[in-house]
């Protein structure tokens, strides 16, 4: 049977899919795989489930309190610093 023809169950996404799922490039996905995102193989196709990606998405979170508090420092640090002319 080949690659091409292989059903995919419910739940699960090829990498082409899993991009568009995530809103991300094929080339990303690629990258997370390298990063540590799990995959599977099935004769030649590589298989994403989505609680997978879902789980790898989650780990970068970022909580509005924290980039708010973030964003004051970064501001405080920069008025901190002498105006450069720049000319």
């Amino acid at each position: 049977m080949p690659s091409s023809d292989l059903k995919i169950p419910p739940g699960w996404l090829r990498i082409k899919s899993s991009a568009k799922y995530a809103n991300v490039s094929e080339r990303t996905i690629r990258e997370w795989f390298k990063m540590g995102l799990k995959r599977s193989k099935v004769k030649g196709v590589v298989l994403i489930k989505t609680g997978w990606l879902d789980k790898w998405l989650e780990r970068f979170v970022v909580r509005a309190d924290v980039e708010q508090e973030i964003e004051g420092l970064v501001n405080k640090v920069l008025k901190g610093l002498p105006a450069h002319g720049g000319g």
